[in-house]
């Protein structure tokens, strides 16, 4: 099987995790090419669900998209650019860390209210400053990691 490489999260149970799910294989179960049917560049707003705005943010995958929602106090949903499984945190593994990184402070820079994850519970109230004070553009790489 062909894979893109990917590497853990920051701290020790991202690593013992990624390495258990590589073992047993689950990981990457369908790894075929699909076809692109439309296109969405970074900022893009798209004519349903009430103008969702696209946001690129790379990092767990190459191509990964965020959408933010910002009508009502704004949702973001992150898909799997970070996780709320044990509190807000990373996704579990990325292609890229240091793109990943980046990603988040991107997301960090925006304001919305609730927050929805590709793994783990939503936050619901003042989400964009949780993001802010984890991943906020004052840090650097390193005191993110």
């Amino acid at each position: 099987m062909n894979t893109r490489p990917v590497h853990p999260a920051p701290g020790f149970f991202n690593a013992i995790l990624v390495r258990l799910l590589l073992r047993i294989g689950g990981l990457f179960s369908n790894n075929k090419p699909v076809e692109i049917e439309n296109e969405i560049q970074d900022g893009d707003v798209l004519d349903f669900a009430d103008g969702l705005q696209a946001r690129l943010v790379p990092g767990h995958s190459a191509g990964q998209l965020a959408f933010l929602r910002p009508h009502d106090g704004g949702v973001l949903f992150s898909a799997d650019t970070a996780s709320n499984m044990f509190g807000l945190g990373y996704s579990i593994i990325y292609e890229d860390i240091e793109e990943g990184m980046r990603s988040l402070e991107k997301l960090s820079q925006l304001n919305f209210e609730t927050a929805c994850f590709g793994h783990g519970k939503s936050i619901k109230e003042s989400a964009s400053a949780r993001f802010r004070d984890k991943w906020g553009g004052d840090k650097g790489l390193g005191d993110r990691i």
